[in-house]
């Protein structure tokens, strides 16, 4: 089921990253290429297959993910990159994907104004909240303690009230006697 998620995100993100390719098989172009001169086109074509290929060098301007213009293309960014790191966390449980994180936040938050710096820490903060809080909720209940880990809430007995017992009631009643005029003070 793991396996079925990870090969259905994978697919997800490469369909969300060569969105914008498109490709098409037209015959007519080799006539067209020999009527305007087929030689100069193979340098060409060499060129474009060079270009096509990114490599670590590449810079990331190049790919189409990069060439944001509107929201539908900060969302795939933001889904791109989200999903990568996910990635990258699952495959490397080493601290160098929160470090990449942080150097991350703290470059993007770099062109920020204040008030918008400030909405990311909100977020930043809110983010940590959950996570503390899940975090509590699932050691307690594997552990079936408190989350100070004491041995958990105690149940309540049945609606038994200790009142006192009817012979301490009977007692006071009849202790009831005329002291007269016995000054006790």
């Amino acid at each position: 089921m793991l396996k079925e998620a990870e090969v259905e995100a994978d697919l997800k993100n490469a369909s969300d990253l060569f969105a914008g390719i498109k490709v098409e098989d037209n015959a007519d172009d080799d006539d067209i290429d020999e009527l305007l001169g087929g030689e100069d086109d193979e340098e060409e074509e060499v060129k474009r297959e060079e270009k096509a290929k990114i490599t670590e060098e590449t810079p990331l301007t190049i790919h189409p993910l990069f060439r944001v213009k509107d929201k539908t293309g900060y969302e795939k960014l933001h889904k791109a990159l989200g999903n990568e790191m996910k990635r990258l966390d699952e495959e490397n449980h080493l601290a160098y994907v929160s470090s990449l994180a942080i150097d991350l936040i703290s470059t993007m938050c770099e062109p920020l104004n204040a008030e918008q710096t400030r909405k990311v820490i909100s977020t930043l903060n809110a983010q940590v909240t959950k996570k503390l809080k899940d975090e509590r909720k699932a050691r307690l209940s594997k552990t079936g303690g408190t989350s100070l880990g004491g041995a958990g809430k105690k149940k309540a007995k049945g609606n038994n009230l200790n009142l006192g017992g009817r012979d301490a009631i009977g007692d006071m009643l009849e202790d009831e006697q005329d002291y007269g005029d016995d000054d006790f003070m």
